[in-house]
């Protein structure tokens, strides 16, 4: 759990956990809900391991088929974004066996309506 600004996050990681039902019908491998601490709205995201769009919603994500070696697929599922995560270079050391511990940097870009909204780098904060 997290506080970012006036919005509280909520991540579910524990594999093989049942899906936190109050807020999910679907099963992903994480899931985040969000939650603006003055009105109460609720967004959430699902996340798959890999790559997990169709050929066609690739192609609709403007720039998203030049992007190798993906490692999850984030799907906000009260808004119309997407995010890939990918490593951020094929060398051995930059290989991620598991985005939600983030043991090795990678990056995530997000499209809302197709077109890119940020690339973000995620790491561990080391000062914990």
């Amino acid at each position: 759990m997290s506080l970012k600004g006036d919005w509280l996050y909520l991540y579910y990681v524990r594999a093989g956990s049942v899906p936190p039902q109050q807020f999910f019908d679907s099963s992903f491998f994480l899931y985040s809900v969000r939650i603006h601490k003055i009105t109460g709205q609720i967004l959430r995201k699902g996340y798959n391991k890999k790559l997990t769009l169709t050929p066609q919603e690739i192609g609709a994500l403007n720039g998203a088929s030049e992007l190798e070696n993906i490692i999850a697929t984030g799907y906000f599922l009260d808004e119309p974004k997407t995010t890939l995560y990918y490593m951020k270079s094929p060398r051995p050391e930059d290989y991620v066996r598991n985005p939600a511990l983030v043991e090795v940097p990678y990056l995530g870009t997000t499209w809302e309506n197709g077109e890119i909204l940020h690339t973000r780098e995620y790491m561990r904060d080391v000062s914990l």
